[in-house]
């Protein structure tokens, strides 16, 4: 069954805490998009020491979008998240395997994103190695950004050669999209504009459990 985990970029502590506090008793994660200004042209509030303030029960997935992975890992492994997520771009190919070891030195798990240009060939060999791969369904940076159709068919080609492998979508997802992601056999969609723009954010997300199947328990 998907999950459905919110997105949250933030631009201040005081939108942070208001977006998990709208979200926490409705979903178990959230991702944390950190962006740097440098790998994307966009920056978030990465004030981590008062982040580490906001207590709620969410687990966090912290998505980096940031030219420094490994210096960017050392500071937000410190909010404990249960899964780091990193950029294959931002990498160079011979240390990507090291950056995969420092998350499990962590003892956290461990997700590789992939942009939509890039070629699904350059992400092959580090599938094994990995517990979550995070497909971008647009371009990283800034939310609110329209679906790129080709992101369906990345799916469904990790998930034939890799059944067993988490996979996520993150960027334009909605509820028109939503049953067709869930189809291909995505595992986790984490959606954030279309949740937080919203009047009522308890009923965007029952109404994404609609499509995905997701039941609110909590």
């Amino acid at each position: 069954m998907a999950e459905l985990v919110p997105a949250i970029l933030a631009k201040s502590l005081t939108e942070f805490e208001a977006k998990i506090r709208q979200v926490e008793d409705l979903v178990d994660m959230v991702q944390i998009d950190v962006m740097d200004g440098k790998f994307v042209p966009n920056e978030t509030f990465n004030e981590i020491d008062k982040i580490a303030e906001v207590e709620t029960s969410l687990k966090y997935d912290i998505h980096l979008m940031v030219a420094d992975v490994a210096g960017a890992i050392d500071r937000w492994s410190g909010l404990n998240p249960q899964r780091i997520t990193f950029h294959l771009e931002a990498v160079d190919s011979d240390k990507i395997e090291e950056i995969i070891g420092e998350i499990r030195n962590l003892d956290m798990e461990v997700g590789l994103a992939i942009n939509p240009d890039t070629d699904l060939a350059e992400i092959e060999p580090q599938l094994a190695k990995i517990d979550f791969v995070l497909v971008m369904g647009v371009n990283p940076g800034f939310s609110g950004q329209k679906f790129q159709g080709s992101t369906l068919e990345r799916i469904k080609e990790i998930k034939k050669d890799h059944p067993d492998l988490k996979v996520g979508v993150d960027g334009g997802v909605n509820t028109d999209n939503a049953a067709d992601l869930v189809a291909a056999g995505v595992d986790e969609l984490a959606v954030g504009s279309r949740i937080f723009t919203s009047n009522d954010v308890r009923a965007a997300v029952e109404e994404f459990s609609r499509y995905i199947r997701v039941t609110i328990t909590k």
